[in-house]
């Protein structure tokens, strides 16, 4: 005869048994996939618009407009890794490059050694441009004080991104020593050594903004862990696949912001870690095919016109 207490045993076994299946499933087993995008840019050069001539025939802060909101959805971030602005400091030119930028609606634009040249205080003045740096202070001796924010966390499909950007004081040669006076530069490993861990426990997904050139970002590849995609900039290499380093993608976009990149991303988290599963990249070249808005053009225009009667003074002195 079966005897009720080994019964009520096996029937207790089976209960903890099915408890910590159901609890190691909820822990470790829970599975969410989802798709992201990253829109990315670098290198402008300053060029309102391009003039369909071979020394420019392609890109244009004009046509960037166009595609970026072509390409834009709710499940996607855009950003910039630097050199938003010309080489040769022009207040007027800068100007009307971040009011055209503010139409690209970015997420996230890194400072460059171009933005330094312009000068940081009269840069973060137009507020609607969301610069991010972790490495470039205000020079105060008495103060760790920064000219714009560190990073930055978006949320994109219950995927939290955290958005970084640096700048490598090796690009900064050919600087002014007297724009340099009002700035310092961290070292950019140092710096992101520090941060990345922090913002590993922030965010699911760190996206560095870098503005160090290729060769150096791949080094920061291999050397840092946590990163899990860098936007490269300031060397202008056209790639048109990203360069896979251990488990971070790098990704550029060439010169004179001649093409808009777009990194397509499948992500799969679960509660302990997330993975980008697979990814697709592809770069959209700012040819004349491109239309371009015509409150765009009209702000281009404006500037133009405002060139036109610079150089009419300077002809009549």
């Amino acid at each position: 005869m079966f005897n009720p207490i080994i019964k009520i045993r096996i029937n207790e076994k089976m209960f903890y048994f099915l408890f910590l299946t159901l609890v190691c499933l909820l822990l470790y087993g829970q599975k969410y996939k989802t798709q992201i995008s990253v829109i990315y840019t670098n290198s402008a050069n300053g060029y309102l618009e391009s003039c369909d001539c071979p020394t420019l025939p392609y890109g244009g802060l004009a046509r960037r407009i166009t595609v970026i909101n072509k390409l834009r959805s709710k499940n996607t971030i855009v950003v910039d890794s630097g050199d938003l602005l010309s080489a040769e400091e022009n207040r007027l030119l800068t100007e009307y490059c971040l009011k055209l930028a503010k139409y690209c609606d970015y997420d996230a634009v890194n400072v460059g050694d171009q933005e330094i040249i312009q000068g940081l205080n009269f840069v973060k003045q137009f507020k609607d441009i969301p610069f991010v740096s972790a490495n470039v202070l205000i020079n105060k001796s008495d103060e760790e004080s920064y000219f714009f924010p560190l990073y930055k966390i978006k949320e994109v499909n219950n995927i939290k991104i955290a958005i970084v950007g640096i700048v490598s004081s090796d690009t900064l040669t050919l600087i002014d020593n007297n724009v340099l006076s009002n700035i310092k530069i961290v070292n950019h490993i140092d710096c992101l050594n520090k941060l990345i861990p922090l913002l590993n426990k922030q965010a699911d997904i760190v996206v560095l903004l870098s503005h160090c050139g290729l060769e150096e970002d791949k080094r920061i590849a291999k050397q840092i862990e946590g990163i899990n995609i860098i936007v490269s900039g300031h060397s202008q290499n056209l790639l048109f696949q990203p360069l896979k380093i251990g488990s971070t993608l790098i990704v550029q976009a060439g010169k004179n912001g001649s093409y808009v990149g777009k990194l397509d991303l499948e992500v799969v988290k679960t509660n302990k870690r997330i993975k980008i599963d697979k990814y697709k990249n592809k770069l959209v070249l700012l040819d004349k095919n491109v239309f371009v808005d015509k409150m765009v053009q009209e702000i281009i225009n404006e500037y133009n016109y405002k060139i036109k009667k610079q150089a009419e003074k300077l002809l009549l002195k």
